[in-house]
This record gives C-alpha cells, sequence and structure tokens, in this order.
C-alpha cells in the first residue's frame, strides 16, 4: 500500500495549530467516552473545553514529501515503475516531464506545508499524557482504516 494514498484518506488528527503559541487544539468530543473509564475523569476533563483539547506543538518534516511540499501522484509510479516499463511505455518527454515535476501534485498529508505538528510528549502532564494515548490510539485506528479503505479501492470493492 502507497504511504500517498493513505495520507490522502486519513482524516487530520487536528483541528487547528497556532504557531506564535507552539500549541495544537484536537477535537476529542467523539472519544471522550473513553475519557470515562479512566480513574481520573474528572481531572482530564478539565482539560476538555469545547470538545477540545489544546496541547504543545513543535513542527517535523512531513513524511509523505520528505519536506518538499509536494510528490508525484501515486496513479503514475504508486506501484513502481519497471526497468522494461520504463524504455517500452515511456518516451522521452514523459521521463523529462516525471523528473521535472509535471506529474507533482500538492502532498497529501501536509498540504504543500512541508512540515506537520506533532505533540511534544516531553511537555506534558500526566493527564495530558493519558489524553495524547487516547488520541494516538484514535489516530492508529483512522490509519488502519484509510489502509483498509485503499486495499478495498484497489481491490475492486
Amino acid at each position: 500500500m502507497d504511504h500517498r494514498y493513505v495520507a490522502i484518506h486519513t482524516n487530520k488528527w487536528w483541528k487547528s495549530y497556532d504557531e506564535r503559541k507552539r500549541t495544537v487544539t484536537v477535537d476529542v468530543s467523539d472519544y471522550i467516552c473513553d475519557f470515562e473509564d479512566e480513574d481520573n475523569f474528572e481531572e482530564l476533563m478539565k482539560l476538555v473545553e469545547d470538545g477540545c483539547v489544546t496541547l504543545p506543538l513543535s513542527f517535523e518534516v512531513c513524511g509523505t514529501c520528505n519536506g518538499f511540499g509536494s510528490h508525484v501522484n501515486p496513479d503514475i509510479d504508486s506501484h513502481g515503475i519497471t526497468a522494461e516499463e520504463w524504455d517500452r511505455d515511456w518516451s522521452y518527454e514523459d521521463r523529462d516531464n516525471y523528473f521535472s515535476g509535471l506529474y507533482d501534485v500538492t502532498c497529501y498529508e501536509c498540504n504543500g506545508n512541508k512540515v506537520v505538528p506533532e505533540i511534544v510528549s516531553s511537555y506534558l502532564s500526566d493527564s495530558q499524557k493519558k489524553i495524547l494515548e487516547i488520541i494516538d490510539n484514535q489516530r492508529s485506528s483512522l490509519a488502519q482504516d484509510a489502509r483498509d479503505r485503499c486495499k478495498e479501492i484497489e481491490m475492486g470493492y
């Protein structure tokens, strides 16, 4: 499964971020019920305002485009291009277009920003760490759902 397809089919895990304050706001309203099972439910809920939690943030280079802001459209090369296909199916003009970026699209993950927000776990309180654990579980679940959808599309379902 090509990671670029997963990136386009995965919803952003953050609602917004503030570059000046270095904070990211995450909507947790859909999984507040996960907090109820925790011993420190009341303490966790103090961190939630209007269904959202604000956490410290840093920026990491986007793993999908490697910081370029764009990548080749995965419809062109997601399954690789063999030497035989390259010689047989690609004209010199097509090859030049490929390497010049003509087939590039704005990055599906960072939307051309070259970086993506990441939560700085070393600055979190214990309650915030618990919320981060729940958020990470949701992110993993969403990514798996996206991979499953992509596989279904590939198989023609």
